[in-house]
């Protein structure tokens, strides 16, 4: 549904939608909500009626839906999780079966489920993340251990490398090259940041002074996250490169971190300046631009950068977008919107977000 805009662009070229559109579920399903939006303009989310029915679907560019098929279980109306949507709409998550177990599942182009393989003596299982070949990663459980695994587009389970003695492995994203980031556990309190190539063999992430770990990894390799600086005790924002270890951005501060790298290797993170926290990006030359709200607004929160460098989240209760300059814009919405934020930004300036209509917290794409 068309409730306002006009479409903006950025500084540098970037275009960025500001027609907001509502999604629209089943009918007699008001109340539809997303968090997941790839470069095809596929959203993946929930529908529900104001009684608590929930449906799952995958809504297409032109604003269709799908619905999503489950395993048989239900947790008041929750059967299925989607975790990640790759630019070939292909949706990686986990269902539950009748007897309440949560099984890693992948969804096709039809909204068909396929549960992916347990390796013998594993419980339950979820996929976290799917590049764009189709290749899932996520973990299998039994009981508080957990292994970090690969599926590939068959939906066979291979376990990535382990260190000796750990207690379990997590992993996080994997790129489009097949290479993966997480974490090897080996108490409550011990674990090292891994990175895994494409054939699952592991090394562990440090910088020259120490331990490192990483959130977010792209498809040149470039790894977002933190080194440990044994002077200040601290985490230092900072970068790996697919050939080397973690170095901290330029200016980074003690207490900063990493938190979103883009596919031209420009950082979003979070830096300390005189003891106050600030929201910064950092160019692939490594010069750092403090981002600020938009008009009017005291406080903003930023979520992700797209390949263009563009910025979304939003500032005070009102959605947002920052391009170069650094300073937030706000995106545009109607007179019946009491509030709205961004959430996920793609290649093509499409934002994902939710907004405050007529009482109700509804999903919305700005187009």
């Amino acid at each position: 549904m068309l409730v306002s805009g006009l479409a903006a662009q950025a500084d540098g070229g970037a275009r960025v939608g500001t027609v907001m559109h509502r999604l629209q579920g089943p009918e007699g399903y008001t109340l539809a909500s997303a968090e997941l939006l790839n470069n095809a303009g596929q959203v993946a989310g929930t529908a529900r009626n104001p009684w608590g029915p929930v449906v799952h679907l995958r809504w297409e560019a032109d604003g269709s839906f799908t619905r999503l098929a489950d395993l048989g279980g239900s947790v008041h109306g929750a059967a299925l999780f989607a975790r990640d949507l790759n630019d070939r709409g292909i949706i990686a998550g986990d269902a539950l079966t009748p007897d309440q177990q949560q099984h890693a599942a992948t969804w096709d182009a039809t909204g068909a489920i396929r549960r992916l393989e347990e390796p013998a003596d594993f419980l339950h299982s979820s996929a976290v993340d799917v590049n764009d070949s189709g290749v899932a990663v996520g973990y299998v459980g039994r009981y508080s251990t957990t292994r970090a695994v690969r599926w590939d587009r068959d939906g066979r389970a291979t376990f990535l490398e382990e260190l000796p003695d750990a207690l379990r492995s997590n992993v996080y994203r994997i790129n489009d090259s097949g290479e993966a980031i997480g974490e090897i556990a080996f108490s409550q309190w011990h674990f090292v940041g891994v990175r895994w190539d494409a054939a699952g063999k592991l090394k562990v992430l440090k910088s020259v002074d120490g331990p490192a770990s990483g959130v977010d990894i792209n498809n040149r390799g470039t790894i977002a996250g933190a080194s440990y600086d044994p002077t200040t005790h601290t985490n230092v924002a900072a970068r790996a490169l697919r050939c080397c270890d973690f170095r901290p951005m330029q200016g980074a501060s003690p207490d900063s971190r990493l938190m979103d790298v883009n596919n031209r290797d420009v950082f979003l993170g979070y830096n300390k300046n005189n003891g106050k926290t600030e929201t910064v990006r950092w160019d692939n030359t490594g010069g750092m631009t403090v981002l600020r709200p938009a008009l009017g607004a005291t406080d903003m929160t930023v979520y992700q950068l797209n390949d263009s460098g563009v910025g979304v989240g939003h500032s005070d209760n009102r959605a947002a977008y920052w391009d170069a300059s650094g300073v937030g814009q706000y995106l545009p919405v109607p007179s019946n919107v009491s509030g709205s934020y961004g959430h996920k930004i793609n290649n093509s300036g499409q934002i994902l977000g939710s907004a405050w209509v007529d009482g109700s917290l509804v999903g919305v794409v700005w187009k």
